[in-house]
């Protein structure tokens, strides 16, 4: 604890942190809510001791208990306090970590619900400072994520994941492009660092979101509504990270680009399932990323090429999609 805290307040903490692991619900939930009517001056200091509270609940598997509390903690975290985003940042971070570390599945839908509230306030703001903020948060998520990921943790790492996803889409317009650009290319090194540890396939299934994401970029990209820069880059984020993919691990598993071109068809293949339209977006896709790899690459692709021939055809690539890729390559 802090040694210029209100000592009354300290207290207050302190019996609320006892009353959790004494597993007293009752003298935990008002000792919380009083501390949360008590404001102090420091809010720094005061949010703080909220976070420890919270944080001791979570780290007890108090999962009732907790999900009150976030209720209760909900119209405070969305308060409009500039001086407090870093501190409220923090503790959504430490929180997900919490609950993702114990397992609290019955809290996720509700931690969820924070972090999709935050988001929205930071996005939504017009201050340089929450676009920044948010940046910073989902690069922590990323991070998160990937740790999650090495513990073989496949159902709390695709939760982590699905925060972040939910974040980027919520982006559009030019000054979107900073944020797709960050989480696309550490996305895609946690993806490639995952599948050297493990292999091309398991990071597929891992890291589903980076597919759902490939999809959509691609898919804005040929929306003729939209400024036609924008889709530029879009498609060219797109493609560039599969590109980048494709070549990186096939150089560190000792493998032929096109080797592991044809195992990211059979899993978007597997993906598409029965859904026709699925398929068809999945494919577009695949086939779009040939092309640009071909071209970019021309020396490395040309041998190969030829072998993938089955993979383009029927051609899904239209009129629109070409003058794009002539834009790009």
């Amino acid at each position: 604890m802090d040694k210029n805290l209100d000592p009354a307040l300290t207290e207050l903490v302190v019996r609320v942190c006892l009353a959790v692991r004494q597993g007293r619900a009752e003298l935990a939930e008002s000792g919380f809510q009083e501390l949360l009517a008590q404001e102090a001056a420091a809010k720094e200091q005061w949010w703080g001791q909220l976070e420890t509270c919270v944080l001791t609940a979570a780290r007890g598997k108090h999962g009732k208990l907790l999900q009150g509390w976030l209720s209760l903690l909900a119209p405070v975290l969305l308060q409009s306090e500039e001086q407090l985003l870093a501190c409220k940042g923090d503790f959504l971070g430490k929180l997900t970590f919490a609950v993702c570390d114990k397992r609290l599945d019955a809290v996720k839908p509700k931690l969820q619900e924070l972090w999709r509230s935050w988001l929205r306030r930071l996005h939504n703001g017009a201050a340089e400072d929450g676009r920044r903020e948010e940046l910073r948060r989902c690069t922590e998520l990323l991070n998160l994520a990937a740790r999650l990921a090495r513990r073989g943790w496949i159902e709390e790492t695709r939760y982590v994941l699905r925060l972040v996803a939910w974040a980027v889409l919520q982006n559009k317009g030019r000054q979107s492009l900073l944020l797709w650009q960050n989480v696309m290319a550490q996305l895609s090194l946690h993806f490639a660092v995952y599948a050297r540890w493990e292999s091309f396939p398991k990071a597929c299934a891992v890291y589903h979101e980076l597919v759902l994401l490939l999809v959509l970029l691609v898919r804005r990209a040929g929306r003729g509504a939209l400024d036609e820069h924008l889709r530029t880059a879009y498609l060219q984020l797109s493609l560039r990270t599969v590109r980048d993919l494709v070549t990186n691990i096939a150089r560190s598993t000792m493998q032929e680009d096109m080797d592991i071109i044809r195992q990211w068809y059979q899993h978007l293949w597997q993906l598409a399932g029965e859904d026709a339209r699925r398929k068809q977006c999945l494919i577009l896709l695949l086939q779009l990323s040939i092309a640009y790899w071909q071209r970019t690459l021309p020396k490395s692709s040309k041998k190969q090429l030829r072998f993938l021939q089955d993979l383009l055809q029927p051609n899904l690539i239209d009129a629109e999609y070409e003058k794009l890729l002539k834009a790009i390559t």
